[in-house]
């Protein structure tokens, strides 16, 4: 089984999308593998260690290893907004040049509707698409506005 995800128009070499978490304990395997499949190159998880652990994430970095798909982590807290512009778009400049690559790039957060969009945003925004547009067209993927707080509407207009 292939997790849903959400794809994002972008005119690009590769694809972006947005995702909910996997399901995690026994079915995370299955989980990866589905995204291998659907041909998820980068995976970019924005849950805190604590979700990890409470969602049974904790090997989701070694499971991407094993089935061959890069990870990175770059946790913000639920609802929240990133502790670092400069760590925040180091990821942004990952996941451009993965999509840059014909890679099929895809950002988790918990249920995909505020840490994820902030990140599929702000991916946008560095090919050169305008904030209102970046921020219709992740809405459109995902089927509900986003992002989910207003702070993290402006977080990502200001950078």
């Amino acid at each position: 089984m292939t997790p849903p995800l959400f794809p994002v128009a972008l005119d690009a070499l590769g694809r972006l999308a947005v995702a909910a978490r996997p399901r995690g304990h026994d079915w995370l395997s299955d989980e990866v593998a589905g995204w291998k499949r659907a041909g998820v190159t980068l995976v970019v998880s924005l849950l805190t260690p604590d979700e990890d652990t409470e969602l049974g994430l904790t090997a989701e970095a070694a499971e991407c290893a094993a089935a061959g798909i890069e990870f990175v982590n770059l946790p913000i807290p639920d609802r929240g907004l990133p502790r670092s512009r400069t760590e925040f778009d180091a990821v942004v400049s990952r996941v451009v040049g993965e999509v840059n690559r014909d890679g099929m790039a895809v950002t988790h957060c918990r249920q995909s509707v505020g840490r994820a969009p902030l990140l599929a945003v702000a991916v946008l925004k560095a090919f050169g698409v305008p904030t209102e547009d970046a921020t219709a067209r992740v809405s459109a993927a995902r089927g509900v506005r986003v992002p989910e707080m207003n702070e993290q509407a402006e977080w990502v207009a200001g950078g």
